[in-house]
């Protein structure tokens, strides 16, 4: 049996798919729009962090990269860095 989520939230955003891969993966762009850069290599399984970019290196949320389709799709794990090592309790994102 699958376990259901227990909140989706969905947004609909008028772009293409290349150009929103871009704006979620870039690092030089998410620092712009989120004054946070992601940064992964963006495999399956890579870490990925959202690092603040105003100097000091924090990451405030860390995870892993689910499933990397370029440009179609890119699910995430999302956690604060001390809940890192608890993998079945991170929420998924899917874009």
């Amino acid at each position: 049996m699958t376990e259901q989520p227990g909140f989706v939230y969905v947004t609909y955003i008028t772009s293409t798919p290349e150009k929103l891969r871009e704006a979620l993966t870039d690092a030089d762009l998410t620092a712009v729009s989120r004054g946070h850069r992601n940064v992964s290599d963006g495999r399956p399984g890579s870490r990925w962090e959202h690092v603040r970019a105003d100097g000091p290196g924090v990451a405030d949320v860390v995870g892993r990269v689910v499933e990397s389709e370029p440009p179609a799709r890119l699910v995430t794990t999302w956690a604060a860095p001390g809940e890192e090592g608890r993998e079945d309790r991170h929420p998924r994102v899917a874009f």
